[in-house]
């Protein structure tokens, strides 16, 4: 497996770290919260020998990505990653996301489709049902705890980050996952300031996204994706219940959906075989006719 290592992109007044492995059509894998490009460790060795260019940023705000103070919304996060695949000179990419890389990855579907080829999510819901979630679904607001939280200044930074990132290593405990991985996002998260930019996220989406909310203007500018679309789910996620596919279909015409059973909400690395071969055969899937 090719791993030509570090490497920095200056991409819409941002310097953004990413890596590539392998060689082949590109595939461009955006990671959620609160992990780095790490998180697809277990993905990069079978993209790379079924001959696919894997492309792992770390996203903005996050491990050796830079991370200003503004800058976390869906709109500037979407260019940022527009603008990567610019400059990697990957033509038309396969995107892949998980969690807030698939909120991320949905958003680039719809406003940049002349740059993708398909679209895999992982674990995300479209941005248009996790908003009527959070809205109307009792179930997902007591889900989503955290992001409640996570609006308070300085204190949630302050407990993740204690004792090394010990809360970082249980925030979505209830699967085990490599040591490798967990303890990479331990290390890289935990260090003075660290948190500042992937708490941003959740902080930018509430100050924006709740007077939205409120009028229900949410869905303004979601047209229907013309793209192949994969959603993956583990079943068992607590974080984002199964629920938040239904109605994915008004937004994905081309959509297929795999439910993984026993698995939580980092599936891609507690089942990642099974993950594996449907991210393979997503990415070969044809068009709709």
């Amino acid at each position: 497996m090719r791993y030509r290592g570090r490497m920095i992109a200056s991409v819409n007044g941002l310097r953004l770290f990413y890596a590539e492995h392998g060689e082949g059509a590109p595939v461009l894998l955006l990671h959620g919260f609160p992990e780095t490009h790490r998180s697809w460790d277990l993905q990069l060795p079978a993209l790379a020998q079924a001959g696919y260019r894997a492309i792992t940023p770390d996203l903005r705000g996050y491990g050796q990505t830079e991370a200003p103070k503004r800058g976390y919304d869906l709109d500037t996060l979407s260019r940022d990653v527009a603008e990567l695949i610019e400059h990697a000179g990957a033509g038309k990419v396969s995107l892949v996301g998980h969690d807030w890389g698939g909120a991320v990855a949905w958003h680039v579907a719809t406003r940049y489709p002349e740059k993708l080829d398909r679209l895999i999510v992982i674990d995300c819901p479209h941005p248009v049902l996790m908003a009527r979630a959070l809205r109307s679904n009792l179930r997902q607001l007591r889900r989503s705890w955290y992001m409640f939280f996570f609006q308070l200044p300085e204190l949630p930074e302050r407990l993740l980050a204690a004792r090394g990132g010990a809360r970082l290593r249980s925030i979505f405990h209830e699967h085990p996952r490599p040591a490798s991985i967990v303890d990479a996002t331990a290390q890289a998260l935990s260090q003075p300031g660290a948190l500042r930019g992937p708490l941003a996220y959740y902080r930018t989406m509430f100050r924006r996204g709740i007077p939205d909310l409120v009028r229900g203007r949410f869905e303004e500018g979601y047209r229907p994706i013309e793209l192949p679309v994969t959603v993956i789910w583990g079943d068992e996620d607590e974080a984002l219940g199964t629920e938040l596919i239904d109605g994915t279909e008004r937004f994905a015409p081309d959509l297929e959906v795999h439910i993984v059973k026993g698995a939580g909400h980092f599936v891609h690395q507690e089942r990642p075989d099974e993950v594996n071969a449907l991210l393979l055969a997503a990415l070969a899937r044809p068009r709709a006719s």
